[in-house]
């Protein structure tokens, strides 16, 4: 039997870990009891969870080749979850479920703890595009979980009003609590890998509505291959990206280039080195805008819409997949140079506050 608990965390991806283990730690420099429990989306960093263990495993690390198969193992992962926590945690036992941001394993997290009884906390709530279908599907789970959420812990006060005629208390945490785990890599001394050691600018793309457009990818690898002439090129080979880049015949062209580096994923803290010392940052990735927001970097948004308001109109810049508005930015990157962040917010701090006093 798992040990008796009000809290359970519900975790799918690395991305809901990191953000989510600023929580984690208060949880445990309290003495807090809880339980931890992974969907299996992704394989969870060990290094990461530090002295937090996984309680519950619902499913092995799974790759999604298709959509199909993402529906398939959502469906499977939570008839399985709803099975396996009815007999491991007592309905007595079942207080709060935690759960972060906008992934099907944040969904089905949601669903299964409203399911079995349980109260849902939602961090990283409020968030809004406006619009349906963009980000897909992560716009359509925050709608859904918003619904099933009775504690929104929000990241600002934009987000909060987001969510006015919505049911469930809101709660503003101030900054996201990805801030502070932000901060905790930025004190760690990592020493970059000496093909890093040269001005570099850095690239990310690996959103599926991005991969599926051979005309954007072509010439974002065409600007990539034209601008490293002037500056060296970083660019994160995600496994999804690389297979859309051999399916377009583009992966040659760019490892042919000395001026293009080429890495695979990498662990937090060593990205968000990478991201510190690079020039500015080129990227489809939500967090990345917030990342480059804390550290006033230069960030071009391979989006035509955002859920977050962090940078906008200062150091980030929507691109609108607009080829004109790619350009302009490699070539003026550096008006978009702001100074870093400086904020004494402890969203977690807040977070726990509340949860202890309900």
């Amino acid at each position: 039997m798992v040990k008796k608990t009000r809290y359970c965390f519900f975790v799918g991806t690395q991305a809901e870990l990191i953000k989510l283990l600023p929580v984690i730690r208060e949880f445990e420099k309290r003495n807090i009891p809880f339980t931890f429990i992974s969907s299996g989306q992704n394989e969870l960093s060990k290094e990461l969870l530090g002295n937090a263990h996984v309680d519950i495993q619902l499913h092995e690390k799974i790759l999604f080749p298709h959509m199909i198969w993402v529906i398939v193992w959502f469906f499977q992962t939570m008839l399985r979850g709803f099975f396996i926590i009815n007999k491991r945690i007592k309905r007595s036992e079942r207080g709060i479920m935690l759960i972060h941001g906008d992934t099907i394993s944040s969904l089905m997290g949601a669903l299964l703890g409203r399911a079995l009884g349980f109260k849902i906390a939602h961090i990283e709530a409020g968030l809004r595009s406006f619009k349906l279908t963009s980000p897909f599907p992560e716009e359509i789970d925050r709608l859904i979980i918003s619904k099933l959420t009775t504690y929104h812990f929000c990241p600002n006060k934009w987000s909060c009003d987001n969510l006015k005629q919505t049911r469930g208390i809101k709660i503003d945490t101030e900054q996201n609590t990805l801030w502070e785990q932000y901060q905790k890599a930025s004190m760690k001394k990592i020493a970059l890998d000496t093909t890093l050691h040269k001005p570099y600018f850095l690239f990310v793309i690996h959103r599926q509505e991005n991969l599926y457009n051979r005309e954007l990818v072509t010439s974002l690898v065409s600007e990539i291959v034209k601008q490293s002439d002037q500056l060296n090129a970083v660019f994160i080979l995600h496994e999804p990206t690389k297979i859309a880049l051999i399916q377009y015949n583009l992966l040659d062209t760019l490892k042919k280039n000395k001026n293009v580096i080429l890495l695979p994923r990498q662990d937090y803290y060593l990205f968000s080195k990478i991201i510190e010392n690079s020039q500015f940052m080129v990227t489809d990735g939500g967090s990345n805008q917030e990342e480059s927001y804390y550290m006033g970097k230069p960030c071009l948004v391979l989006r035509t819409v955002t859920e977050r308001i962090e940078g906008l109109g200062e150091n980030v810049v929507m691109s609108n997949n607009k080829l004109e508005t790619i350009h302009d930015f490699f070539v003026h990157y550096k008006k978009y140079v702001r100074k870093p962040l400086v904020t004494a917010a402890k969203p977690s701090e807040i977070i726990v506050d509340y949860l202890q006093n309900i």
